[in-house]
């Protein structure tokens, strides 16, 4: 007499998350396995929610067959948008009621989280054995600590310099220049001032632009030597660095040739002026070697 199969795929019922599966094992040694939906497999894997069942076939004909049901568990979290809100107040982040567990960045297990400071929060739900998560970035609006036009600085003459707030970004904005844009840009001395406006309120702030002239190597005339002779170029002494045609560093340059020179200073300030000069060498000069004729005395 033939026994019946014994065939076992797990219990009645279980849970995937969404985005795995479940691969059901009906065991080794049947003569033939059939799954509802006709594969003939020893496994089948599971990856969407339903009914699944296998029948299997042993010696002598026999029979036998086992179920499952599995549930499909799908977490779609949402605690908002990014939002901004006024400096004093807050916000409170609700991951939503029914889950088995919360981790939220700071380790709190609360569904609701109450934040008031600029800066990204997270949440992680579990339920089932399954993990979801999502995150929202809050900006605490404070014009008068966003506001920032950075240090007063210097720029040199001629030279353009873009103003603009260091960070944030507000509904109006108003220039001591009578511009509404968010950046300016100058070139002249002096001191600017911006008022800004946000839904929390206005403010202000102000830089002083100063202007330095361009430095001046000052290398002097063009200059003409006699044949064989050489003179020293010097550049004005005490800038930071000194840059002549061959790449010389140095604020003295000696010359023995006909040619154009020049020399690039940059000052302390990185300002950068130049100066050019000419200098001539004469030709190397040939007496005759022919006799004279001289007058009489």
């Amino acid at each position: 007499m033939f026994q019946t199969p014994d065939v076992d795929i797990g219990p009645d019922s279980a849970v995937i998350c969404e985005g795995d599966s479940l691969v059901l094992n009906a065991g080794s040694g049947f003569l033939s396995y059939l799954w509802q939906n006709g594969s003939n497999d020893s496994t089948y894997i599971v990856t969407e929610e339903g009914f699944y069942f296998v029948i299997v076939a042993g010696p002598g004909a026999c029979t036998n067959s086992d179920s499952i049901y599995v549930t499909l568990s799908i977490l779609d979290i949402d605690i908002g948008p990014d939002t901004t809100i006024c400096i004093g107040d807050s916000v409170v982040f609700d991951a939503g009621a029914g889950y088995t567990g919360y981790l939220w960045q700071d380790g709190s297990n609360e569904p609701t989280y109450v934040a008031n400071q600029t800066g990204t929060y997270w949440v992680k739900v579990i339920n089932e054995g399954c993990t979801d998560w999502d995150s929202v970035y809050l900006y605490v609006d404070d014009p008068a600590i966003a506001m920032n036009l950075g240090n007063d600085t210097i720029i040199c003459q001629g030279d353009e310099i873009v103003l603009k707030p260091a960070f944030g970004v507000f509904n109006g904005y108003l220039w001591s220049t009578g511009d509404t844009t968010m950046t300016i840009t100058v070139s002249e001395p002096g001191t600017y001032t911006l008022t800004v406006e946000s839904g929390c309120g206005t403010a202000s702030d102000q830089i002083t632009i100063g202007n330095w002239p361009y430095p001046n190597p000052n290398l002097g005339p063009d200059l003409q030597l006699c044949f064989g002779g050489s003179q020293t170029l010097e550049a004005a002494f005490g800038f930071s660095e000194y840059l002549w045609q061959d790449n010389w560093d140095l604020y003295f340059y000696n010359v023995s040739q006909s040619g154009v020179y020049w020399c690039d200073v940059t000052d302390i300030h990185g300002c950068v002026g130049s100066d050019t000069v000419y200098v001539s060498v004469a030709s190397e000069v040939e007496f005759a070697e022919d006799s004279l004729d001289l007058c009489t005395g």
